[in-house]
């Protein structure tokens, strides 16, 4: 098939009921307005949607795709493009139209070439570890970096962005003036510091002598008076002509004695968000619109992420909107910016192959969605041996198969695989196989009727988290019965009996091994 680069998910079974651990009666998950009495049966890939991509995703059986930041840096014209495609290939698309992104926050990007006296502090920090200060001169201090043309990650800047950028100033402070300064490019290789803000005193002259004409610096505000705290200066990029550029160096710029500086981080503008989704809301393949990847790792709290769900409400309350959370905790903070729940987590890793963690993170994810009458999708590993990730590899065949189908039977509303830059073509094949095995049952999982009242011979809860080693769920319809079987453990099973009223199963179960049986209803009784 053709490749599926950039980061990329696999989305979404919707279903009709699930067993909840401890609970032998199946439950119907949480609906949203969108998708309540809907049996489409989204699977896909998560990609940077090219037309090619899009091919791609048709040639393994798919019919839906997500988009991840890329899409915030293409010309809507080019987007409508795709969308067009993807019509014509019955692809659904949750496309994403923000790009809020911390640039970088306790290392510089790697590569760099250090500019001026760099030092780390770990007496102050507004994110994490650290903060980063230049030198303690009394006057000028200047402290940044420039990336390689290949360096990683550079930050691209759209146009209404904006740029928010944190200061510590001690209480014992004479600073001055505060400048930053951008190394950055509007397309092709000249790239210019040519590009600066600063707020207090214009007391500091900067000018590279290879620019042609000097931009006088843009005067943001007054310095701050607050001292002894973390401050957000916050400024527009149109302002310094940061538009529509591509950045690969700051220089942080202090007069007087000396600042921390720490996260830096661009933000979407509400005029560019809401000008793409007027622009696109009326494509017939859009099936929603994706906030963000994992809000919680991104420096997107939960004020900002709602504002940005609300930004996009105000001119499209058809389609949905939904981010990716990292972890289930989290969920219930941002449960006012989604209109479906997205939980990933990735078990399997170099050193271990352990995967029944992934069970609570199920488990907990769909209590969350439930509480608050949301759909839940489970997004599972389905990437590895990404030099940028060294620590997960890829899954195997059957443990792919093993965390599509067990958050099936937990109650996930949607399956979605995701993987670094591109997928293997083994982990893509293999989820051709899974679209076209799930998708055979799609009737009994959005039509049927929960199977109540049965049981298992195999009630244990070895690792003491909670929830039984065995998962089933079925469910009946037009007088057959589909049955799924998770087994949560790495032993194996023998002789696995299910029963109910009028109805009686026995198995064998391999080490997180998953049985899907179809049959007839008057087989068994």
């Amino acid at each position: 098939m053709k490749k599926i680069s950039t980061a990329i998910l696999l989305t979404a079974i919707f279903l009709a009921g699930c067993v909840v651990p401890g609970q032998e009666t199946p439950v119907k998950p949480a609906t949203s307005p969108k998708i309540a009495n809907n049996d489409f049966f989204p699977l896909g890939w998560f990609t940077s949607l090219s037309k090619d991509e899009i091919g791609g995703l048709k040639d393994v059986g798919a019919n839906f795709a997500i988009t991840y930041v890329l899409s915030g840096r293409l010309k809507k014209e080019l987007l409508s493009d795709v969308l067009d495609e993807a019509e014509r290939k019955n692809i659904k698309v949750l496309l994403d139209v923000t790009s809020d992104w911390k640039w970088f926050d306790d290392d510089m990007p790697i590569p760099n070439d250090p500019i001026g006296n760099w030092n780390w502090s770990l007496d102050h920090a507004y994110s994490k570890r650290a903060s980063h200060h230049g030198g303690w001169n009394d006057e000028l201090n200047t402290h940044g970096f420039i990336m390689p043309e290949a360096g990683y990650p550079a930050m691209n800047v759209q146009d209404h962005d904006m740029i928010e950028q944190w200061v510590y100033i001690p209480s014992k402070n004479d600073v001055k003036e505060l400048m930053i300064e951008f190394y950055a490019s509007k397309g092709g290789p000249s790239f210019s510091w040519n590009h600066r803000v600063y707020w207090g005193e214009d007391l500091i002259k900067r000018g590279d002598p290879k620019e042609k004409e000097t931009i006088s610096p843009f005067r943001a505000g007054d310095l701050p008076k607050e001292r002894d705290k973390w401050i957000k200066l916050t400024f527009r990029a149109n302002d310094i002509n940061l538009d529509a550029t591509l950045v690969r160096g700051v220089n942080f710029i202090n007069y007087g004695s000396q600042v921390y500086w720490d996260l830096m981080t661009r933000r979407t503008g509400k005029e560019r968000i809401q000008e793409r989704v007027n622009y696109l809301k009326g494509k017939k393949a859009l099936f929603g619109w994706y906030l963000c990847d994992e809000p919680e790792l991104r420096n997107i709290d939960p004020p900002r992420l709602k504002e940005i769900y609300d930004q996009i409400k105000e001119v499209d309350q058809e389609h949905i909107v939904t981010p990716v959370f990292q972890d289930w905790k989290v969920m219930e903070q941002y449960k006012d910016s989604c209109d479906i729940f997205f939980l990933d987590c990735y078990p399997v890793t170099v050193k271990s192959r352990s995967m029944d963690w992934m069970t609570q993170w199920v488990v907990e994810g769909a209590r969350v969605a439930a509480k608050y009458k949301k759909p839940f999708v489970f997004v599972p590993q389905g990437f590895g041996d990404a030099p940028e990730y060294p620590l997960w590899t890829m899954p195997t065949k059957h443990e792919l198969r093993w965390m599509t189908w067990t958050p099936i039977i937990l109650g996930a509303r949607g399956i979605c695989y995701w993987a670094y830059y591109k997928a293997s073509k083994e982990v893509i094949e293999e989820s051709g196989k899974l679209f076209k095995e799930v998708g055979q049952y799609k009737d009994f999982l959005t039509k049927g009727t929960p199977v109540t009242g049965l049981s298992s011979s195999i009630t244990s809860d070895s690792d003491f988290d909670g929830n039984p080693d065995l998962m089933y769920s079925a469910y009946d319809l037009a007088g057959k019965r589909l049955l799924m079987v998770s087994n949560g453990t790495s032993r194996a099973f023998d002789k696995v009996r299910l029963v109910g009223p009028g109805y009686e199963k026995d198995f064998d179960l391999e080490p997180y091994g998953v049985k899907i049986i179809m049959e007839n209803l008057e087989d068994n009784r």
